[in-house]
């Protein structure tokens, strides 16, 4: 391994790098990442008139919104760690916010300003409660314990212990009674005044998670770690009505001010709506990528507010409807392709879109609508003329790339298409599906595919020989098989995996097949003889996407833990290891012109490279609209150059002093409207002729280098450097 090359892209930060070399932004100067939350959106509060909506975040801060336009209104910096709690005080004015630094928080909501450190928990502050008079303060604890303190002084007033820590406060309506969730699977309600313990709602063997009271005050609503719900009679402890639905935790339960609806977030991606009285799930709410950290219903009770693990904040209507992003905007990937000539780009994900990018601009091109249902897999034929692409509709599309029309659609699968391949000699396309069957497609006929049975399991990939005589299918089964294409024949089943197989390759000359795996490896095999040649190992991680180089002598493989390996395939050994994604691959690609290849992630992210060092030249975001092209960071712009028409997307920061975090500026302030404008760092110049032209970006870069002091001249002056073209700066207020 001392060969090997490690490129690191941090591509949503507060830095970005080149190579090894980190340029930080100059303390008071300004950078950007996408998107306003850094990290997961771990607590969410309405403000009692419903005009703001405050977030937690694991990056330590509490944000501020307009619940109308989605502005930040202030940003609240001072936790040295994840915010696990928030709550407004009745009247608007102050918020409280607990966190992993042992501490509670209040903070004035006009400015954002700290107002009071509550200090004395020995570990998280998990839960933060206020009474409904607003002269108390409940914090709960990972060190088993409830405290309670005046909101106006700060002071400590009580203090509750317990055999197991806090999870979750609420006080009641009345604010004669607070209830307490411990992780040991009970509730307890006891009085605000004497502490003393009234009731204890049992839910043996499950954590209990979450907890809401009613408005009515008569009710309790409850989750748990198992993902079941249940709402309980105050006066007599017992369960009148149990949620189930859910795969994992709930982490967040919320009552609608009419008492007749309960939302609920939870570890498997979803929130949920239910009717209270029934238990019945009325909706569910699965925008989320990854876990529902936190719910919030708005006081009007017609909003609903969900902050997830993927750093989204969304704002939903009540039959369900997403209204507003808060996060980045960034889409997952479920398939990518690029033409042979590299100046294609076909990006799925999520639902039925497949969008056409032209790389050498950076613009779309168009989409190619068809599909009824989400689009899994995408392929581009060797002349690049052609592409197809399936469907969870159980349908394949063959479609003209330069008319941007379908030629044909094969229809014969009983469940959804996963993986699709077309012959070089352009006369056979093959369809894998969950139907644990291939399909084999001759285009110039009109006849049914012929089915290639064998799997016990799902088909996850296909693959043509070069010269179009023979299929290669991977299933989760655990095996692949190899096909003659002229009888449909299974000639050889590759058996050495024990898990599933999620990609497959052909070498160049036809003699070698790469199979991808869940059980951490990626095997090579002899076609001839069905023999295993060599083993590429990925540590704990499973491999989700593989590709096999033009020229045979190397593998790129993609992984869940969001990494690429680039394998020299004589010596089984990594040459360079390409990191630049925070969740699986969802493809790997060589570029024909053996000097690039692109990663895909099914976190909304592409990634072009270089081949010979691993450097990252660009990213293209996966945008439900519009467009994000970024680079890393070089010596003219210390956190890259970005081209866009959705700069809203982006939030822009100002160093602090050393120590300090970056804080993120509002859109309406000048400075963050003059770095965000076209011509600063907003540039198509640079950001796309990195990609295309390095040796002129690279000209581009020294010339503005060397120029520096100049440059930094012109922002003091308020004027921002000339581009190509012009006579002067421009006006800024940086």
């Amino acid at each position: 391994m001392a060969d090997t090359k490690i490129a690191v892209a941090s591509q949503r930060g507060l830095s970005t790098t080149l190579g090894a070399l980190k340029i930080p932004a100059p303390e008071g100067k300004l950078s950007h990442r996408i998107g306003w939350h850094s990290a997961a959106v771990t607590a969410l509060a309405f403000s009692p008139d419903g005009l703001k909506i405050a977030s937690g975040c694991s990056d330590g801060r509490v944000r501020l919104w307009d619940t109308a336009t989605g502005s930040l209104i202030a940003e609240c910096a001072g936790h040295g760690g994840e915010v696990r709690s928030i709550a407004f005080s009745p009247d608007g004015a102050l918020l409280v916010s607990g966190g992993k630094d042992c501490t509670a928080r209040i903070w004035e909501t006009a400015s954002g300003k700290p107002v009071a450190v509550l200090a004395g928990h020995l570990s998280w502050v998990r839960a933060v409660a206020v009474n409904p008079s607003g002269t108390l303060v409940a914090t709960g604890s990972g060190d088993n314990s409830v405290r309670l303190w005046e909101m106006q002084s700060g002071a400590e007033v009580n203090f509750i212990s317990h055999c197991s820590y806090v999870t979750a406060l609420a006080f009641s309506p009345d604010g004669d009674t607070l209830a307490e969730a411990l992780w040991e699977g009970n509730a307890v309600l006891r009085e605000t005044v004497t502490t003393s313990r009234l009731m204890v709602f049992a839910a043996p063997g499950r954590a209990m998670t979450a907890l809401a009271f009613f408005h009515d005050g008569k009710s309790l609503v409850t989750g748990n770690s198992a993902g079941g719900g249940q709402i309980w009679d105050v006066a007599s402890g017992e369960v009148i009505t149990t949620l189930a639905g859910h795969g994992t935790s709930i982490n967040s339960v919320a009552v609608t001010p009419d008492d007749l609806h309960i939302v609920t977030g939870s570890s498997d991606g979803t929130a949920r709506l239910w009717d209270a009285e029934t238990g019945r799930c009325l909706t569910t709410l699965n925008n989320a990528l990854s876990a529902v950290r936190s719910v919030a219903i708005s006081p009007h009770g017609d909003l609903i507010a969900t902050g997830s693990a993927d750093r989204s904040l969304t704002l939903w209507d009540m039959s369900g409807r997403s209204i507003r992003e808060f996060g980045d905007g960034v889409a997952p990937i479920s398939a990518v392709a690029i033409s042979p000539d590299g100046l294609s780009l076909l990006v799925t994900g999520p639902g039925k879109s497949i969008r056409n990018w032209d790389t050498a601009s950076g613009l779309l091109r168009g989409e190619l609508p068809g599909h009824k249902e989400s689009v899994t897999a995408v392929v581009f034929n060797g002349d690049g003329d052609l592409a197809i692409t399936g469907s969870s509709d159980r349908t394949a599309i063959i479609w003209d790339m330069k008319k941007g029309e379908r030629l044909r659609t094969l229809a014969g699968h009983d469940t959804g298409v996963t993986s699709v391949g077309l012959s070089s000699d352009g006369r056979w396309a093959v369809t894998g599906s969950l139907d644990t069957t291939a399909l084999l497609w001759d285009l110039l006929g009109d006849t049914p595919g012929r089915r290639l049975e064998g799997h016990e399991f799902w088909i996850r990939a296909v693959a043509f020989t070069p010269d179009s005589r023979f299929v290669l299918t991977g299933g989760t089964d655990n095996t692949a098989m190899f096909w003659d294409v002229a009888s449909a024949r299974r000639i050889l089943q590759l058996k050495g995996h024990s898990g599933a197989i999620n990609a497959v390759a052909i070498s160049p000359d036809g003699a070698l097949a790469a199979t991808a795996a869940n059980d951490s490896r990626a095997i090579l095999w002899d076609l001839f003889s069905g023999r295993k040649v060599r083993e590429f190992m990925h540590g704990d991680a499973q491999v989700t996407a593989l590709a096999y180089s033009q020229d045979g002598k190397q593998l790129l493989t993609g992984s869940g833990d969001g990494k690429a390996r680039l394998w020299d395939i004589a010596g089984g050994k990594v040459a360079i290891h390409l990191d630049g994604h925070d969740k699986p691959l969802a493809a790997c690609i060589f570029l024909a012109d053996g000097q690039r290849v692109v990663t895909a992630s099914v976190d909304g992210s592409v990634n072009f490279w270089d081949r010979s060092n691993g450097t990252l030249l660009v990213t293209l975001h996966h945008l439900a609209g519009g467009f994000l092209w970024t680079t890393p960071a070089d010596e003219a712009a210390p956190a890259g150059w970005f081209w866009t028409d959705r700069p809203e997307l982006l939030s822009v920061l100002r160093s602090g002093l050393e120590g300090e975090p970056p804080v993120a500026l509002p859109h309406e302030d000048p400075a963050c409207s003059a770095y965000l404008d076209t011509g600063m760092y907003n540039r198509r110049d640079l950001t796309m002729s990195r990609l295309n032209d390095f040796l002129t970006y690279q000209r581009e870069i020294d010339r503005i280098a060397g120029r520096i002091s100049g440059r930094q001249l012109g922002w003091e002056l308020n004027r921002r450097p000339a581009l190509p073209g012009e006579k002067g700066g421009k006006e800024s207020p940086l």
